[in-house]
């Protein structure tokens, strides 16, 4: 097995579900040969990865300059000798956040395979253990629709996450709205990298290429329909997230009203006492009571039963 760039693997398919490590000259020398059975994986960063595949893999300029685009989105279309294949999964390398979808360029001509990664997949990883322990795909078709299997695996694993963690939100009601709003986020940047892989497998589960044997084809269209529900999944998942966002903000406008009405009772139930004690402060001649000592506590009284009044007519009305 290589496991040093430009080449990361290279194999030769024996068609029971095993393959044969082959070395990076043996590997070239198959590929010009045009061998059956041949799956090689390169990293796409590396010059001399970049330099096999332009100038030594003998494949069209249209397919090599799609491989090496920086940035695409899933696809699946017919190619110049085969198809072209690009599909993304999660991103579980160190430091990395799922969500950072990577991705992963194929081409396969029916015969041959050739991938192209940036960070490593797992899923990769997965195709390759079956393979080396005899019970991995046949041919380069079954081997794109094994990687397409893992991908859409990994994919649902997080979603299962997702959706445990929002079931513990909603138990643990109020919960962190920081915390929220990060899951809310994953969701949609999944759900724009889900939707058009399933696009993307909606064509290549199809009939319109002779590239790839039928149970490839057939392979693809269960994949596809994993996937469409994996985006169904992630929109229920999005819509849980937005109740939960709309009740927190329901229980915040709750409690502003109801400390809002609060405050305008206790405002109600003093406003006829300062319109009393306004009347009485005002400075002209005339006030009654001036040089009644009694006066102030005859005040008090009456304002005392103006408050109980007050009190009593809010009782009547249900106010309080």
């Amino acid at each position: 097995m290589v496991d040093t760039s430009p080449f990361i693997c290279t194999y030769r398919l024996d068609g029971n579900g095993g393959a044969q490590s082959l070395s990076i000259e043996e590997a070239k020398q198959a590929w010009k040969s045009d061998e059956s059975g041949i799956w090689v994986h390169l990293n796409r960063n590396d010059p001399g990865g970049q330099a096999w595949l332009v100038d030594e893999s003998g494949l069209d300029p249209l397919i090599t300059t799609a491989m090496l685009l920086p940035e695409t989105r899933p696809r699946f279309d017919p190619a110049p000798g085969g198809v072209i294949v690009n599909l993304r999964g999660i991103n579980l390398n160190e430091g990395a956040q799922p969500e950072d979808m990577v991705s992963i360029r194929c081409f396969c001509d029916g015969k041959r395979l050739v991938t192209a990664r940036l960070p490593r997949l797992r899923a990769v990883d997965d195709v390759r253990a079956a393979l080396e322990a005899g019970r991995g795909a046949k041919t380069p078709g079954q081997i794109l629709t094994a990687i397409a299997d893992r991908l859409t695996t990994r994919i649902g694993e997080l979603i299962m996450k997702i959706d445990g963690e929002i079931d513990q939100m909603e138990e643990d009601f109020p919960p962190d709205e920081t915390l929220l709003g990060d899951l809310r986020r994953k969701i949609l940047e999944l759900r724009r990298y889900v939707a058009p892989q399933r696009e993307a497998l909606a064509r290549a589960s199809g009939d319109f290429d002779e590239t790839l044997d039928l149970r490839a084809h057939s392979q693809f269209a269960e994949v596809r329909e994993r996937t469409a529900r994996l985006l169904e999944d992630l929109e229920v998942l999005r819509d849980r997230t937005q109740i939960l966002r709309d009740e927190i903000s329901d229980m915040r406008n709750d409690k502003m009203n109801r400390a809002m009405y609060s405050l305008s009772l206790v405002a109600g139930l003093f406003l006829p006492l300062g319109f009393v004690t306004g009347l009485l402060g005002i400075n002209v001649g005339g006030m009654p009571g001036v040089d009644d000592g009694a006066a102030f506590w005859i005040v008090c009284i009456l304002l005392v039963l103006l408050g109980i009044a007050a009190w009593l007519l809010f009782r009547i009305k249900k106010w309080l």
